[in-house]
């Protein structure tokens, strides 16, 4: 049962990776293209973003001192789950101060998808060989992505329902997942 924990903290490297990858990586284009703002104003946003991603990772560790990993894990990826909704069903601005809230959220969950892999004994090169390929995500979510919001254009929030996914895989995660089972 060490196989199935193990595989479900590789899975989860992989889908947060892709999750945060085609966030980050599609912000600048729904800013402009579909909330309508300019290249400069979109960029004031991006710094937003980022810096609302530090704060985040500086408020989570505090917060790691006081509640365990996997539950702080679980709840980061379940407002997640809800602000990935809110910029599927809205769009717009809404959606973009919505993404504002992931990127927050998002802070804590790469180190704490780390939780439970102290015990996998001698697997940990097997392990940390995964780790290193959890990239896969960042290769092919981000573009699956984009290729949702272009393909219909009128519809491009929906696409945001790829990152909930992998937030929603998070969630289990720090809910049972991390756990060796005998």
């Amino acid at each position: 049962m060490e196989a199935v924990a193990s595989a479900v903290g590789r899975h989860c490297t992989v889908f947060y990776n892709g999750g945060q990858t085609a966030i980050n990586s599609l912000f600048l284009v729904y800013c402009c293209s579909y909330a309508g703002i300019s290249e400069s104003e979109a960029t004031t946003y991006f710094g937003l973003y980022m810096l609302a991603f530090l704060l985040g990772r500086w408020i989570g560790t505090g917060l790691m001192i006081r509640f365990r990993p996997q539950d702080m894990l679980l709840v980061y990826a379940l407002v997640n789950i809800l602000l990935c909704a809110v910029v599927a069903v809205c769009g717009g601005w809404i959606g973009l101060y919505a993404m504002l809230g992931i990127s927050f959220f998002m802070s804590i969950m790469y180190p704490t998808s780390f939780i439970g892999t102290e015990r996998f004994g001698q697997s940990d090169e097997k392990w940390l060989c995964f780790l290193v390929m959890s990239i896969v995500g960042n290769a092919c979510l981000p573009q699956f992505t984009a290729y949702l919001m272009h393909v219909n254009e009128q519809m491009y929030h929906l696409a945001y329902v790829v990152p909930m996914v992998c937030f929603l895989f998070c969630a289990y995660y720090g809910w049972r997942g991390y756990k060796v089972l005998d």
